[in-house]
């Protein structure tokens, strides 16, 4: 029979394909994402819970989350652990301009075959992880990787007309609902783009520090040719940079402080001392005065020293 149909003259050898044809099998959501994806994914916010509503975002992961919520969210600063790669609205959120279905209120978003609350405005296949869907980040459109295949727009979206990135890749085209490894992946790239931007920065700004100190150091040499010169009289000590001169009053200013605490710590004692000296007066003194008054015979050598002395002419005499 195979000799038959393929001639079987040795100028043909049939290959599997054409001996044994099998009927594609539908896959699942789950099976096509195996298991990282579910119709719960693509119909509700991966942060509140709720029923996704426009205006919906998604993430560098492909997450969708409804927008109200996100940044309630960031804003109470109360984003969960998980989240925490998500600072920046600008940098690490994408606007999803999403094309809803028609039938989204009477149909059943739910369910696992023809559930889901948005489509391809291209070519109309629903968004509920059965097909690959992307979010463009340029411009924000939803469409699913069918649709980019098939049709080519050059570097225009083939929904809005926008300018899309020359570099076809995951950033650029950021896949919705991903696998877990996927995502991982995703993750780790992101990750490793924000401290190279962060390092970049910090050299950035190294390199403009450095660029003051030798700009101070030029002006200065140049006022120094020019004293010398005779042509002006400004010395090179009025062009001393600003950080000098902070941390000169600084210094001066922790000085005055020391010696300020030194004086009053001085001042204390001598009080101290001289209140300390008229406090053991005062009690010697009403000592003395207690017992003149309890003992007749303390009292009686007061009152004869009185007495010699009136006699002796210093005073009357009693």
């Amino acid at each position: 029979f195979v000799e038959l149909i393929m001639g079987g003259d040795g100028g043909s050898i049939p290959g599997r394909d054409s001996l044994a044809k099998t009927k594609k099998v539908k896959k699942t959501a789950a099976q096509l994402t195996f298991g990282g994806s579910r119709v719960w994914d693509w119909t509700h916010c991966a942060l509140s819970k709720e029923a996704l509503q426009p205006p919906i975002v998604c993430d560098d992961l492909g997450v969708l989350y409804n927008k109200q919520a996100l940044v309630e969210a960031m804003l109470s600063k109360s984003l969960p652990a998980q989240l925490s790669y998500i600072q920046k609205l600008r940098r690490d959120i994408v606007d999803c301009n999403v094309t809803m279905r028609d039938s989204v209120e009477c149909a059943d978003v739910n369910h696992e075959e023809n559930g889901g609350i948005f489509q391809c405005p291209i070519s109309g296949l629903i968004g509920n992880g059965k097909h690959a869907f992307v979010c463009l980040r340029k411009c924000g459109c939803v469409v699913s990787q069918r649709a980019l295949k098939n049709i080519d727009g050059g570097s225009q979206c083939i929904v809005c007309g926008a300018s899309l990135d020359e570099n076809v890749d995951d950033y650029t085209r950021i896949p919705i609902n991903a696998s877990h490894d996927t995502k991982q992946r995703l993750f780790r790239r992101t990750m490793a783009q924000k401290s190279a931007a962060h390092k970049h920065k910090h050299k950035h700004k190294k390199g403009d520090k450095a660029e003051e100190k030798t700009n101070v150091s030029v002006s200065c040499d140049d006022q120094v040719d020019e004293v010398e010169n005779g042509s002006n009289s400004i010395e090179c000590s009025d062009v001393v940079s600003s950080k000098k001169e902070k941390k000169k009053h600084k210094k001066q200013m922790k000085k005055d402080k020391l010696k300020l605490l030194q004086q009053q710590r001085t001042e204390n004692v001598h009080k101290n001392t001289i209140s300390g000296h008229k406090r053991l007066l005062d009690q010697a003194e009403e000592n003395v005065r207690k017992k003149m008054k309890t003992s007749h015979a303390f009292s009686s050598i007061f009152t004869r020293k009185q007495r010699d002395f009136n006699f002796a002419g210093g005073g009357k005499g009693l």
